[in-house]
């Protein structure tokens, strides 16, 4: 056994080096970090919290993973946390950075893993760059993470974080890389993953249920009744009706400057007045982000 186990982690070695080469390969732009094996990263949360092995895999264009079993759902979701390796290159403001990852959950209470995905500051106050929060099945799923930096990072002040205790669950991560793309970018032309999440299919089981809710609890019959200046019925009248507000307080989340400060958001205002429009005609209720105001302030 002992002799089965070296020839696997010797495996495990000669894959991992080519691994994230094959995942930038189609991609224009400088590589910004070597992971070759699972001792590069930074892995926070260990026993009891979380497990974290090497696996070989097949059938994708990457041959090993990291895999990761979360016992428990944790305080916070950052108490289990995978970080790469420091980075290599600088970032300067104005620089374009993607993240590439692969991940699949191979266990999961509903079989549904999720995690939230950073590119930040590798030190406190761990300063956010990009941010996404993913769902994923038992298939693998590649992520793509980019943004444009508004301020200078040098080599090793930056990387991806990835936030894993939001839930019981084992997920596995392989292929990942980050490129530094330049200044210079045509943003049209960096691949990404469309929005995807499990049970979006137009067949998903939920979907029924959803639909029978939405008879139940968000319509209502209308009655129009037609009379003529003596109150006698109109018979065969024709009658247009537009709704002006829903009585469902459709909204949305509002983002603002990581300075805490709250945007005026008028039809002045640039760029978020070209929003105002869309925001008025469509949706009674705008939010800022958890944590940072109440819904009065926002409320229409």
């Amino acid at each position: 056994m002992p002799y089965l186990r070296s020839l696997i982690l010797v495996a495990l070695l000669a894959a991992q080096a080519a691994s994230a080469k094959e995942e930038i390969s189609t991609v224009q732009g400088t590589p910004a970090l070597v992971a070759d094996k699972l001792s590069d990263f930074r892995l926070i949360g260990q026993r009891p919290e979380a497990e974290y092995s090497s696996i070989l895999v097949e059938g994708q264009s990457f041959d090993w993973a990291i895999r990761v079993r979360v016992a428990a759902r944790t305080p916070n979701s950052w108490d289990v946390q995978i970080l790469t390796p420091p980075t290599i290159v600088p970032l300067k403001k104005g620089e374009h950075i993607l993240a590439i990852l692969n991940v699949r959950c191979a266990d999961a209470p509903s079989g549904i893993g999720i995690f939230n995905a950073f590119i930040q500051a590798s030190e406190p106050p761990w300063t956010k760059i990009a941010s996404t929060e993913v769902a994923v099945s038992n298939e693998w799923r590649r992520v793509y993470l980019y943004c444009q930096a508004d301020r200078d990072f040098a080599a090793g002040e930056y990387g991806i974080s990835l936030f894993l205790g939001a839930q019981a669950q084992t997920l596995e991560f392989g292929g990942i890389a980050m490129l530094n793309l330049g200044a210079n970018v045509d943003a049209g032309t960096v691949p990404f993953a469309p929005i995807a999440y499990p049970g979006q299919e137009l067949d998903a089981s939920w979907r029924k249920a959803a639909a029978e809710r939405i008879e139940k609890h968000r319509k209502a019959e209308l009655t129009v009744r037609v009379v003529d200046r003596d109150g006698k019925p109109v018979d065969g009248a024709n009658v247009h009706v537009q709704m002006r507000r829903h009585a469902y307080g459709f909204g949305t989340v509002l983002k603002y400057p990581d300075s805490g400060e709250l945007p005026e958001v008028t039809a002045s205002s640039t760029p978020a007045g070209s929003f105002c429009p869309v925001l008025s005609s469509h949706l009674p209720r705008i939010r800022p982000p958890c944590g940072s105001g109440c819904w009065s302030r926002w409320s229409r």
